[in-house]
């Protein structure tokens, strides 16, 4: 005798007991900006932080820092690039001048 089980109908999702909360672009403070030396962010949320200049090249990467110091590059647009402990990133546009 053989006996055959079948199952139709699957749903599978997550679910987590803790609240995740998103990070948006209007919770990140990024000052001073326009800068001429250091720029600094004032979420503790960060978990790893790339400068990027208009080509996408990283030209600052630090990691556990809550500034850069963008002292020794030329003046310009860049785009800082800010990911959090839920790995959303952010990207927030800093002038050199």
């Amino acid at each position: 005798m053989t006996s055959f089980l079948y199952i139709d109908d699957l749903e599978f999702g997550t679910s987590t007991s803790v609240e995740e909360t998103k990070i948006s672009s209007n919770d990140i403070m990024i000052y001073p900006n326009p800068t001429s030396s250091i720029v600094q962010w004032n979420n503790k949320e960060i978990t790893e932080a790339k400068l990027l200049n208009n080509l996408g090249t990283v030209v600052y990467d630090n990691i556990k820092e809550d500034y850069a110091d963008l002292t020794n590059l030329p003046n310009g647009i860049y785009y800082l690039r800010l990911m959090d402990i839920n790995r959303n990133i952010i990207i927030k546009k800093i002038v050199k001048i």
